[in-house]
């Protein structure tokens, strides 16, 4: 499930950075590029997180909230460091962290139900 999700999401995402090519402005395009970049890795990461912590490959549950808790940390850090130091647009940078958010809802409401497949 995860798989097609993020398969979604880089769709989603060129949808997006396709469509901010209207706005003829690279700032625009590059912060929902990097937006969305950073939303389907954080994804991919939790993913692989929690498919280590359900299948017990070694690390214990403390483990898997420490890495968890730093990786929200550098993911707060890594957003943080973008609006504050790059010339970014943070709106456009909000859509492209959206892609994750909105592959989701496609993938509930067209991915097939479990009775029919």
């Amino acid at each position: 499930m995860a798989g097609r999700i993020l398969r979604t999401a880089f769709i989603v995402a060129g949808i997006m950075l396709l469509s901010s090519l209207a706005w003829l402005s690279v700032p625009v395009s590059a912060s929902i590029a990097g937006g969305a970049a950073i939303a389907i890795g954080s994804f991919a990461l939790l993913d692989l997180f929690v498919r280590r912590a359900v299948a017990g490959a070694g690390a214990s549950r403390t483990v898997f909230i420490v890495a968890a808790v730093a990786k929200l940390s550098a993911l707060g850090a890594i957003l943080w460091a973008a609006v504050a130091y790059a010339p970014i647009e943070p709106i456009a940078l909000m859509v492209g962290l959206s892609a994750i958010f909105v592959s989701l809802i496609v993938e509930a409401i067209f991915a097939p139900k479990a009775s029919e497949q």
